[in-house]
């Protein structure tokens, strides 16, 4: 039998795009009519070229690549959801994707009646299904919600139930489109448990994902897709390192025309107030796509409109989402006497190694008077940035600590 879960040779999918020339009325009398007439403009859009790799049975594979790269087109090709324009593609395998989580079931149906929808979708016999209803219900935790039609589900509740359903058709090949975090905290620690699951299984995954390192910890091997076409492939740890050094590069641009008054809240009397507040990596350039353990500089410009007697300045860093402050430095606490400062300037801080595990991260700063009660400017999640790669062994929390093991058997 063979080795190979997925082939993908020479493959090429193009889209057709609407013709920017209109017919006239009599064109199309003349189309109707079966008459001569010039042919329509055709327009094409190449979603995938000429895409070549192999996936072994028992693999797991993740796709990385900014939004519109191809990667869900290769997902939709692989399962068999649309055809390749050229190429040839082979599956060898029972498939269940998850690419858009419910598709397929019935509003109006309860969620056990669309677990019966589900498995018939995906496969299974009546005989099966009914197997494995009662795991799928308490995977799902959705208790006595199952008897209720799924329109009044909330979207954790559906999508809870829809991932619930593929995960327990027992696939060969799995294929997971961009749902990775589903429900809370507790679920998707479960979800997590369960992929860990079908790769001791020998199951073949293949993951789509912006969650780069959940990509990191679960796949064996990473395919970047850019423009449609395979970039590079291979060793996650290498090939995520070459993304995100691309992705900070892309991102300068942005960095440099960042607005403080476009996100957040912004408050203070206004006597001296910050111009900019950017990011630069190690390599001196403006970001906010860093590495663990990189060193790291928060350029803060400010102007003041009168002279200001040793103000502070100030800064602190949030986990997004939950939103634990992670650390609050400034001038005062730094014992910096900046004496009367009027003018333009900039106030820099610099971390020599940042400590962060890949996440989401954003940062607060602030100007107050010398003793630190009256603000001046407070600009509230004035930038937001992630740390996308780590060559840390760390899988959770937010730290990578200086700190190593040491082991002495007894004697």
């Amino acid at each position: 039998m063979s080795e190979t879960a997925i082939r993908f040779s020479n493959v090429t999918k193009n889209f057709q795009l609407n013709s920017e020339k209109k017919q006239t009325l009599s064109e199309r009398i003349d189309s109707l009519l079966g008459r001569s007439s010039a042919p329509a403009e055709e327009r094409f859009f190449s979603a995938i070229k000429n895409v070549d790799f192999d996936i072994k049975k028992g693999e797991t594979v993740g796709f990385v690549g900014t939004n519109g790269s191809g990667k869900s087109t290769l997902l939709k090709l692989a399962a068999g959801i649309i055809q390749p324009t050229d190429g040839e593609i082979e599956v060898n395998g029972r498939l269940s994707a998850l690419l858009e989580l419910g598709a397929g079931f019935h509003l109006d149906l309860t969620g056990r009646e669309n677990i019966n929808l589900g498995g018939s979708l995906l496969g299974l016999t009546a005989d099966e299904v009914a197997a494995i209803a009662e795991d799928v219900i308490a995977f799902s935790e959705l208790g006595g919600f199952i008897e209720i039609p799924v329109k009044h589900y909330s979207s954790g509740m559906f999508m809870r139930l829809a991932f619930s359903v593929a995960i327990h058709v027992m696939p060969e090949i799995l294929f997971i489109d961009e749902i990775l975090a589903v429900g809370d905290q507790a679920f998707q620690d479960k979800c997590f448990q369960r992929l860990h699951d079908f790769k001791r299984s020998n199951v073949t995954m293949i993951i789509v994902s912006h969650d780069l390192r959940s990509l990191q910890n679960i796949c064996e091997k990473l395919i970047w897709i850019h423009l449609g076409e395979v970039k590079m492939s291979g060793d996650p740890r290498k090939v995520l390192a070459a993304y995100t050094d691309f992705m900070r590069r892309q991102n300068v641009e942005k960095m440099i025309n960042q607005s403080l008054d476009q996100d957040g809240q912004r408050w203070g009397s206004g006597e001296i107030k910050y111009k900019s507040v950017r990011l630069k990596n190690s390599e001196g350039d403006y970001t906010n796509i860093l590495k663990s353990n990189e060193a790291v500089e928060v350029e803060m410009e400010w102007e003041a409109f009168q002279e200001i007697d040793n103000p502070q300045f100030g800064l602190s860093i949030y986990r997004e989402g939950d939103q634990i402050q992670l650390n609050s430095p400034n001038t005062f606490g730094a014992g910096l006497d900046l004496g009367t400062v009027s003018g333009c300037g900039r106030m820099s801080y610099h971390i020599d190694n940042l400590p962060l595990l890949p996440g989401a991260y954003y940062l607060n700063v602030s100007i107050y008077d010398k003793q630190g009660v009256h603000a001046f400017d407070f600009v509230d999640q004035c930038l937001k940035f992630e740390i996308t790669f780590t060559d840390k062994p760390e899988n959770y929390g937010f730290l990578s600590l200086p700190a190593r093991w040491e082991f002495e058997p007894n004697e």
